[in-house]
């Protein structure tokens, strides 16, 4: 393959990941209304699951873990990026405009490098970096400050559960590097996926009312689950295998864009001035902080 089709090629991949995850932001909302959030999150890990069962099967992935390393790595997922992650993004979602829960979501390599910094042996980040984090969060606070409807403020104790599900996953990635496991990113996905849909599954029944199942509800889960979750897992997958953790953060620039137009389409949700300002900073955080000796590798999922 040429030198320039291979390019054409990563930003193709890099776009379709960018806007499956904004686009999967977008319809949160939708699913909302007809779910509450642990079922929502538990009923897009069941889509997830049953999708990844099919890629392994169909790729002959052996799906045993190996010992206590990546029993813990899988624990530790299905905990952090699987269940608590997901419930409070869509809680959030909830209560926080779209373009607020896309762009929080894109700090996620940003906070990554901060917590891999404070517990990761060996790790060490350059005043440019933390200057990129530093900024990057300047743009979210800006659209919380007047990124609500109307030019409002985001509810601070939403956009704090949103921010906490950005918490949740970036943590995950720092533990699972942690525990040292080498399992295979679909098989840690599959685990992880199987678990955290029991313990949500478990949580939904006990703390929310069942879902008002009409097409909306199963059109956003079936996205959720196989779009933004799936078809990105893999494609996600194969620009890091392919061409390293840096160029499969670029995603981060695509989605809160794809997010924002999604729901100003879908949900009439205004697309303002104080947004592309926030996206500017946050774009410019990334593009300060994610250098090849600093960019984390991701671990394995949908966002």
């Amino acid at each position: 393959m040429s030198h320039g089709r291979g390019n054409l090629r990563l930003a193709a991949e890099v776009a379709f990941v960018g806007a499956a995850w904004g686009v999967m932001y977008a319809l949160y909302p939708v699913g909302l209304a007809r779910s509450g959030p642990v079922w929502l999150a538990a009923m897009r890990f069941m889509a997830f699951l049953a999708g990844a069962l099919l890629v392994a099967l169909a790729r002959r992935v052996p799906l045993r873990p190996q010992g206590r390393a990546d029993w813990l790595a899988i624990l530790t997922y299905a905990g952090l990026n699987v269940a608590l992650h997901n419930v409070l993004l869509m809680a959030g979602s909830h209560h926080a405009p779209v373009a607020f829960v896309a762009m929080a979501t894109g700090l996620n390599p940003l906070l990554t490098l901060l917590l891999a910094r404070l517990f990761l042996p060996g790790v060490r980040l350059a005043p440019r970096t933390l200057l990129g984090v530093a900024v990057g969060f300047s743009g979210v606070a800006l659209l919380a400050w007047q990124g609500g409807a109307d030019g409002a403020h985001v509810a601070w104790p939403w956009a704090l559960v949103v921010l906490g599900g950005v918490l949740a996953w970036s943590s995950g990635s720092v533990a699972l590097k942690a525990t040292g496991s080498r399992l295979p990113p679909l098989v840690l996905a599959v685990w992880g996926a199987l678990l955290g849909t029991v313990v949500l599954t478990l949580g939904a029944a006990a703390v929310e009312p069942l879902p008002r199942i009409d097409a909306p509800l199963l059109g956003a889960v079936a996205f959720a689950g196989l779009g933004g979750g799936l078809a990105a897992f893999v494609v996600w997958g194969a620009i890091v295998r392919d061409h390293g953790p840096q160029r499969a953060n670029l995603a981060s620039y695509v989605s809160p864009v794809a997010a924002s137009l999604t729901a100003w389409l879908l949900l009439d949700q205004a697309v303002r001035f104080v947004h592309a300002a926030a996206y500017v900073l946050v774009a410019a955080g990334l593009t300060l902080s994610l250098r090849p000796a600093d960019a984390p590798t991701p671990p394995p999922s949908p966002e």
